[in-house]
């Protein structure tokens, strides 16, 4: 018998998924610093709302796939609402934002770090990742609807049945 590929997959080869996820490199390695801040931090914030979900939506495919198969749209819903709490929690929590500083500066301090054992380069400080609270940056929130379609419409979910949305 043979494997079907998961139903993230479509989604997470979409060309616009894979348009999202270039804006979103190229904007924050080469953009930032050329453009105007306003545009900039714009893009990043769509690019992540496009991007983010349906990498989610792959990650919980890969680890419950019983559970994604049963409720797609439920553990859909799950994956967009969860990157746009972050967005509201960034925007409107200095804990939540503090909370996301580190965790962003633990992992590029881990990778830098083993980074420098294998280079036997001396270790680097550990930093916080600056971030900058912006309430106009909720505008970019319905970048959340294209996440939904690239997976329910290019995975397949759409057409399995008549459940829809109403599981």
């Amino acid at each position: 018998m043979k494997a079907a590929l998961p139903r993230s997959s479509p989604a997470l080869l979409h060309p616009l998924t894979l348009l999202a996820l270039a804006l979103w490199a190229a904007n924050n390695h080469l953009l930032k610093g050329w453009g105007p801040a306003l545009l900039t931090g714009k893009l990043s914030d769509v690019a992540a709302l496009v991007v983010g979900p349906v990498v989610l939506f792959g990650m919980a495919e890969w680890v419950r796939p019983r559970l994604v198969q049963q409720r797609p749209a439920t553990m859909l819903a799950a994956c967009c609402t969860s990157l746009g709490l972050l967005l509201l929690g960034l925007e409107l929590s200095p804990a939540v934002e503090l909370g996301y500083q580190h965790v962003i500066a633990s992992a590029r301090f881990a990778v830098a770090q083993l980074r420098a054992l294998v280079s036997s380069q001396p270790p680097l400080d550990y930093r916080l990742v600056p971030t900058t609270p912006d309430l106009t940056d909720l505008l970019s929130m319905p970048a959340l609807g294209v996440a939904w379609w690239l997976v329910w419409h290019t995975g397949g979910l759409a057409a399995d049945g008549q459940r829809g949305l109403a599981e």
